[in-house]
């Protein structure tokens, strides 16, 4: 839901409840770090303390990760003058699906899928038919929304439109 408010007072730079996330980093994240940025891993920096954020704050985990897909593909579009660098795969509503997002993936990377069914359903199996993938619930109901990650190597096998189905 879109507001215009914060999600979480303020954390300034000085804070250090997200020392504990510096700390678990390995060597290899902390050598990453100072590779790429020349600085020495430090809760100082805004890094930890999103995640932080993430974390503790429920449901902004995933209002951030739908906000990271949009801005994605907005990135790629303005970066290539409007075209499409890729072919893009239409997402199709199957068998039961009211709402569906994204409606086209790239195939480039793995993509989470969030739908919608239109009614309540039980013992349901959601379904990728072109990938060969299912996914096995108890229940399902309409204001739930029911979330897949959908790997690039079952991606790339697909030539066309990926259909997302709950069957019973």
């Amino acid at each position: 839901m879109k507001s215009n408010q914060s999600v979480h007072n303020a954390i300034v730079w000085q804070d250090r409840r997200t020392s504990e996330i510096i700390d678990a980093l390995s060597e290899d994240e902390r050598a990453l770090i100072k590779g790429k940025t020349g600085l020495v891993a430090d809760s100082y920096f805004s890094a930890s303390k999103i995640k932080w954020m993430l974390d503790i704050i429920p449901g902004l985990r995933r209002r951030a990760e739908q906000g990271e897909q949009a801005a994605l593909g907005a990135y790629i579009y303005i970066e290539n003058n409007g075209a499409l660098p890729f072919e893009w795969k239409p997402v199709k509503k199957g068998r039961n699906i009211r709402l569906l997002i994204p409606h086209y993936i790239s195939g480039e990377n793995d993509v989470k899928v969030y739908a919608r069914v239109r009614k309540p359903l039980r013992n349901v199996t959601i379904k990728f038919p072109e990938i060969a993938r299912k996914d096995s619930r108890k229940a399902v109901m309409p204001g739930e929304m029911i979330m897949t990650r959908l790997r690039k190597q079952e991606l790339n096998r697909v030539k066309g439109k990926v259909t997302m189905e709950a069957i019973v």
